[in-house]
């Protein structure tokens, strides 16, 4: 094939585009990416800062790592159909933190200001917990009311374009004056300080993509929320009641002294106690867009113009590998260098397919450093759908990050608290100094917030939220940080907002018309993918559902190329893309006895595990590989890229395994001399296997066996009694040996939470849900 001729030409190296070509280029086809900036990634960025070498707390060999985009695996399971990214993050070994509002027990996701240390900054006093949480049920009441004003009809003048703000504004007026009426109030109006906590707490869970005044009026809150207001809740007074607000305020504070004693310390966690739990990366993000990225053809700085798809609505003709989509890209030169007389200023490629990836602002031509053409124009309903989903214009409101690093001995604020909020709704921090980033704060932005970062210098936002840090602390002069960096997401001409971000009208109708292939009478050559391409049925606005639509739109191109159903559908992506097969290597029989064939040696034809028994069972991690550093300040994960499958009979590279030790492993014998097990049981044991109990044992010679034990040596929980665990020594017939020198230590992160969920110190079974 000419060099200006692909198979597919996929645009924008972020996750999802990244996804469609890593699968892609495993078939053998020939792949190409265009990335407009000069580096890959899209809106997962992670970059490395030195800190001061005159610091005494700093290790000189640690740099501070700031994730600038994504920073959270949303929605974490043990299924990795449902979150692949968690999974690929054990593979690459990164590290991974519980988040603050996920600890013992989800409450109100990643981010959970109940939990937070709250001060006012204008007299520096620490908010109780209690009168946060009066709020928060007020908030909820207040969106209760919501939906049964817009579901009545009871706002007047309320249309598809209206907005929320006038909608929750009511509301609260008569939320607060209901209560007042019912003796549950004082006053029937907010004091400065609670509506202070409202705002703060509405720009958290409501307003962090778009400010109230760009969200429609009927939120989908969910099904507990629908319920709920259609039993009237929001119209009765003492509910909750003060036994339901009590046991859920004590819930609480137990969640904050957890948070301000237990280490909240990063692990490889290859397994979650409860699905659906959202983790902080801590290694940084830019790991798993490395490892998809290694091998690919990426050409950065070429910014794509036009998109030529006219020849996609003709008759089809007899040649399949006729290159039906034109992409023409202008080639971006770095500042301060002189342009290549040998480069063209533009570059005309062909293909069969394309994916379009870019960003929905991009789309919608915002800014003219970005704005893509398409011949003929995109149908009606695409048009509108990618009006409604993008941002008004550069610069909108919508989520970005501040990130302060100061020295470790200037550290002025509550070291031991995972969050910090203020009543002034200007910010909400992450005190990454807690979790291994010493002397840092990640100062979130929301959409809601009245700090805004639009026309205004970095230096003025970062002196803005000092004057908010001086005021909680009551500091006459704050520390300035050693380092400084305010993303802005909004002004960025190849992003155009931190998330897609839509007008009041838009939802998932506009993102179904967003996400069809053209031509639409036909095979679709041109498709789209990317986070604007998913609805709220899962993964919306998440990393794992921008991955997700970029493999579901490889597996569309080779659903033309084979002639059916791709045969990579009925794959396990991540296994598939770490060369991971487990169905040719089955679990050992030491670990899953219920596989032993009634002879007492493995059976060699064990049909394929299920979709339950795969989820239940996925603890396979990938070789440890050094890492390296990688441009952008960003790491180079392990290669796990094992040659080009061409093969149509194969589904995995047969050139370099990953898992090539565990090829070796057949029999018991061969598991002793591995230099750690394969699989981890969950099953807690006191690994004193009797060797009598198992036939396959009979012949293992007693040092073996002890090497055998040692290795597998873990920490048992005993949950008999609910108390804490105590470690057992594993002890064999002519071998003793120390806990602490096992080869597979039990994760710290699911240690603490199992011990934690089962003591009765934190036992709150009673508090099942928020109120």
């Amino acid at each position: 094939m000419p060099e200006d001729k692909f198979d597919v030409i996929v645009l924008g190296a972020g996750i999802s585009g990244l996804a469609a070509a890593k699968v892609l280029s495993k078939e053998g086809l020939k792949v190409v990416v265009l990335e407009a900036r000069t580096r890959y990634g899209g809106r997962i960025h992670t970059i490395s800062h030195l800190p001061d070498p005159n610091s005494t707390e700093h290790s000189p060999q640690k740099p501070l790592i700031f994730d600038l985009g994504a920073s959270y695996l949303h929605g974490c399971c043990n299924d990795q159909e449902i979150q692949p990214l968690f999974t690929l993050a054990s593979r690459l070994k990164m590290l991974t933190v519980t988040c603050p509002g996920d600890v013992l027990g989800p409450y109100r996701g990643w981010e959970c200001p109940e939990v937070a240390v709250w001060r006012d900054p204008k007299t520096g006093e620490e908010i109780n917990t209690s009168e946060v949480a009066e709020v928060s049920f007020l908030l909820d009441r207040c969106l209760l009311r919501s939906l049964t004003l817009t579901s009545s009809g009871r706002h007047k003048g309320l249309t598809k374009r209206w907005s929320l703000e006038p909608v929750i504004e009511q509301a609260l007026k008569e939320s607060v004056q209901m209560l007042y009426d019912a003796g549950q109030r004082t006053s029937p109006f907010l004091s400065e300080r609670e509506r202070g906590i409202f705002d703060s707490l509405f720009a958290r869970y409501i307003a962090y993509v778009n400010p109230a005044s760009r969200l429609p009026p009927y939120l989908p809150l969910g099904s507990y929320y629908e319920k709920d207001a259609q039993a009237g809740v929001a119209d009765d007074p003492h509910c909750p009641s003060l036994l339901e607000k009590q046991a859920c305020i004590d819930w609480l504070r137990r969640k904050r002294a957890y948070l301000a004693t237990q280490p909240l310390v990063g692990t490889v966690a290859r397994r979650v106690e409860r699905n659906t739990e959202d983790r902080l990366v801590l290694s940084g993000f830019a790991r798993i867009t490395d490892f998809l990225a290694a091998g690919l053809d990426i050409r950065c700085g070429c910014v794509v113009r036009h998109i030529d798809w006219m020849r996609t609505q003709a008759p089809p003709t007899e040649n399949p590998d006729d290159c039906l989509i034109g992409v023409e890209a202008e080639l971006l030169q770095e500042e301060g260098k002189v342009a290549k007389e040998d480069l063209p200023a533009r570059l005309s490629m062909q293909a069969r397919f394309c994916i379009v990836t870019l960003p929905v602002g991009v789309l919608k031509g915002l800014d003219k450093r970005s704005a893509v053409t398409f011949t003929p124009p995109l149908p009606a309903k695409k048009r509108r759908a990618i009006n409604n989903l993008g941002i008004p214009q550069p610069g909108a409101a919508t989520h970005n990050k501040v990130f302060l690093a100061f020295r470790p001995e200037d550290i002025f604020w509550d070291r031991d608290a995972a969050q910090l909020n203020s009543t002034d709704a200007t910010l909400h921090i992450l005190n990454l100094d807690r979790f291994g980033n010493p002397g840092v704060l990640l100062c979130h932005i929301w959409a809601g917030s009245p700090l805004r970062l639009h026309e205004r210098t970095d230096k003025v936002v970062v002196e803005s939220i000092l004057q908010v840090l001086g005021g909680m602390y009551q500091l006459q002069s704050v520390p300035s940080p050693v380092f400084s960096h305010v993303t802005r997401w909004s002004e960025d001409p190849f992003s155009l907002g931190a998330y897609t971000a839509g007008e009041p009208d838009s939802g998932d109708h506009d993102r179904h018309a967003y996400a069809e292939g053209l031509p639409l009478d036909g095979p679709p050559r041109l498709l789209f993918a990317g986070e604007g391409t998913i609805d709220s049925s899962g993964g919306q606005q998440c990393t794992h559902g921008a991955f997700l639509s970029g493999v579901e739109r490889a597996f569309d191109v080779l659903d033309q190329l084979q002639g059916g159903r791709c045969r990579l559908r009925d794959t396990r992506i991540i296994d598939y893309l770490t060369n991971c097969d487990p169905q040719r290597f089955p679990p050992h029989p030491m670990v899953r006895r219920n596989m032993k064939s009634p002879t007492g040696t493995p059976s060699s034809s064990t049909p394929p595990p299920s979709r339950r028994s795969r989820t239940k069972d996925n603890a396979s991690s990938a070789e440890s590989l050094p890492a390296t550093p990688s441009r952008e300040g960003s790491f180079q994960a392990p290669s796990f890229d094992g040659g080009t499958t061409v093969s149509g009979d194969s589904c995995y590279s047969s050139s370099r395994s990953s898992y090539a030790l565990a090829d070796r492993v057949t029999t018991p014998s061969d598991c002793l001399a591995t230099s750690s097990p394969l699989r981890r049981s969950r099953r807690p044991s006191t690994l004193t296997a009797s060797r009598a109990s198992d036939p396959l044992l009979h012949s293992v010679p007693s040092a073996d066996l002890a090497r055998w034990a040692k290795r597998r040596a873990v920490t048992a929980i005993n949950s008999s009694d609910q108390k804490r665990s105590r470690v057992h020594n594993a002890k064999a017939e002519e071998s003793s040996y120390s806990v602490e020198s096992c080869a597979s230590p039990v994760s710290l992160c699911d240690l603490s939470d199992s011990l934690y969920s089962s003591s009765s110190l934190f036992d709150d079974a009673s508090v099942s849900r928020s109120v």
